[in-house]
């Protein structure tokens, strides 16, 4: 077994969405690894792990309501957060995508780089008091 996936991934046999290792064309491991992890990261409210305090995004309250300063801080943290605990991906720039200004939700669009693999762009959608969703965004 390559460790293109994770070790978590690697040690259950299963990607964070439950699909087996051996189901997955092993070219699409790295990403799909790495989509779980986010997944993971950004669903855990930093401080709930008391071995890893830093680990995950602040609390999120109301989304529908943050203010300028407040979206500002959310995206910092997402960007630091992948910094810090998905080395898999380089050179992140995390911007908010305000394509859609009638949303209720907050929805950022994560660009990186994936050694050996190149430019990527992940959506990720925050609904208040609702998981947070993380899925690859397709170039058009």
């Amino acid at each position: 077994l390559t460790m293109k996936c994770g070790l978590f991934d690697a040690l259950t046999g299963r990607f964070a969405d439950g699909v087996r290792l051996s189901d997955v064309p092993e070219g699409d491991h790295r990403l799909r690894s790495i989509l779980g992890n986010l997944g993971r990261l950004f669903n855990t409210r930093r401080g709930s792990l008391p071995h890893v305090p830093e680990f995950g995004l602040p609390d999120i309250t109301d989304v529908s309501r943050a203010a300028p300063a407040e979206v500002e801080s959310i995206r910092r943290a997402i960007r630091e957060a992948v910094e810090r605990f998905e080395p898999r991906l380089r050179r992140v720039r995390v911007d908010q995508d305000v394509s859609d200004a009638s949303s209720p939700y907050l929805v950022f669009l994560l660009s990186a780089e994936i050694a050996q693999l190149g430019r990527v762009q992940f959506q990720t959608t925050i609904r208040t008091d609702d998981l947070v969703e993380v899925r690859q965004k397709r170039a058009r």
